[in-house]
């Protein structure tokens, strides 16, 4: 399979990787690995830490999906298109318990069009999305396992496009 990593502005063991900044996510630091999917409408979601605006949303009605596992259902925000996907997705005891130990930032498979067009039209991005510096190799490479890991739990995700 073929997946990439950007760590642009990233530091792993006391080096500096890439440049200033992040190409395609504006300023600070960040690190992203990534993967291009057929474009799918019903298979896009989020994933991401819960916290205090979350829990405001909650009880303003904001619905989020649950994988009827409370510590994880208390520890995460999941959105998607398609609930059962989701809950799919995180069936595995293993993989949510992985979750709640090495999960930083935001994972995602959204649509990547805006006002000014869609640069892959055909093609959804599957994004772990990683705010300030990757410090140790192996808190890189947790995250890296948890990407790889949720991509393959995907319908498509042993057949990225790109």
């Amino acid at each position: 399979m073929q997946y990439s990593q950007q760590a642009e502005g990233s530091q792993v063991g006391g080096e500096r990787l890439g440049g200033d900044r992040p190409k395609d996510y504006g300023l600070g630091d960040q690190l992203c690995h990534c993967a291009l999917l057929p474009a799918t409408r019903a298979q896009r979601f989020s994933v991401s830490r819960a916290s205090f605006a979350s829990a405001v949303a909650d009880w303003f009605g904001a619905l989020d999906i649950h994988v009827d596992d409370d510590t994880f259902d208390h520890a995460f925000v999941l959105k998607g298109e398609t609930p059962d996907l989701v809950r799919e997705l995180f069936a595995s005891a293993p993989l949510r318990e992985r979750y709640l130990r090495d999960f930083e930032g935001q994972l995602h498979r959204r649509d990547d069009s805006s006002l000014l067009g869609d640069p892959t039209p055909d093609a959804d991005p599957f994004e772990l999305s990683v705010p300030g510096y990757v410090d140790t190799p192996e808190r890189m490479h947790a995250l890296w396992t948890l990407f790889v890991e949720t991509l393959e739990r995907l319908p498509d995700g042993a057949r990225p496009v790109a």
